[in-house]
């Protein structure tokens, strides 16, 4: 099934992250983006992402997640590029990542508003292992939006600095 970019409507993309900017009171990273900071401009091609997303990987599918600068609400048509990360319930092999990369050459072609792009795959076992745990952690659980699902990134801790840490190292210096 092809693209209709006229067909699409926005549709209500739930807040799954904070509205907190930066650090929230405890002293974590907040997320960066929200479904909420998707300018209406850019609207379309997150719903048309979605929908094909579901067509492309089907039951595969575990979640999806945007990062960059259209959850973060910065992005300028003709401009700014779609970058997405797809979590399958098994590793992705060629046929996803060939799958994904033709996607992603139709989102291109069918949105002038967007300038190129990419579609990140990983497995769910790779992304929530312990040698991803701080990198690919970090990376869902800060710069990705989650969408349109709940994230398994909440099985993160906080991230950053532990409460009983001074706020300065030198602090504890006599």
């Amino acid at each position: 099934m092809g693209l209709a970019p006229a067909d699409l409507t926005r549709s209500r993309l739930r807040d799954t992250a904070s509205p907190v900017r930066g650090l929230h009171p405890d002293g974590t990273i907040a997320r960066e983006g929200s479904p909420d900071r998707v300018t209406a401009a850019f609207t379309p091609v997150v719903e048309a992402l979605r929908g094909r997303l579901h067509e492309v990987f089907g039951a595969r599918m575990h979640s999806a997640y945007l990062y960059g600068s259209i959850p973060r609400g910065t992005a300028v048509p003709g401009v700014s590029d779609l970058d997405a990360l797809v979590a399958l319930h098994t590793a992705p092999d060629p046929t996803d990542r060939d799958r994904a990369r033709a996607l992603q050459e139709e989102i291109d072609a069918a949105f002038p508003q967007v300038d190129g792009g990419g579609i990140l795959l990983d497995g769910v076992a790779n992304l929530t292992s312990a040698l991803e745990r701080h990198d690919a952690g970090f990376f869902v659980a800060c710069l990705c939006t989650p969408w349109p699902a709940p994230t398994w990134a909440r099985g993160y801790p906080g991230t950053g600095p532990p409460a009983s840490w001074p706020a300065r190292p030198t602090e504890t210096c006599t």
